[in-house]
């Protein structure tokens, strides 16, 4: 499984209890999951333990056999015709949704120096405050003066 594009971690194994029910080209699926998962702080990189706890109930609609005219494509859907159902890409995707955007590893992480890399959260960085100015605001420091 992967997460906006790095490989995650799963740090305790994934426990899942639940129910399918197949009626009329819909998979009905009620599950449970809990796992641990590793995730990169989005300010300082340091590993974040994430716990995932999940309840969902999806449907799972069969494509069409001819093609996907007049069908919405934004749910869960199936290739016509199949046997078996492999459900883990499914919850995969469940779990990736579920995950915080911006994890962090507290509240109040101050992250990386911009100009030198200095973890802010050990100890405040020697770079010059005037230096650590993003070079893409450049211009608007400039309106301001």
């Amino acid at each position: 499984m992967a997460y906006k594009g790095r490989p995650v971690t799963f740090t305790r194994a994934v426990g899942m209890k639940g129910q399918a029910l197949y009626r009329s080209g819909v998979v009905y699926v009620d599950v449970q999951l809990t796992t641990e998962i590793e995730l990169e702080c989005s300010r300082c990189l340091k590993p974040v333990s994430y716990p995932v706890r999940l309840e969902r109930s999806m449907e799972i609609h069969e494509e069409p056999e001819t093609g996907f005219e007049g069908v919405l494509l934004d749910g869960f859907s199936y290739e016509h015709g199949v046997d078996q159902l492999e459900l883990l890409p499914y919850f995969e995707q469940l779990i990736a949704t579920s995950l915080e955007s911006k994890p962090l590893c507290r509240p109040d992480c101050k992250g990386l120096c911009p100009t030198c890399g200095q973890d802010l959260n050990r100890q405040a960085c020697t770079c010059a405050q005037e230096h650590c100015v993003d070079p893409r605001l450049e211009k608007l420091k400039e309106l301001l003066t």
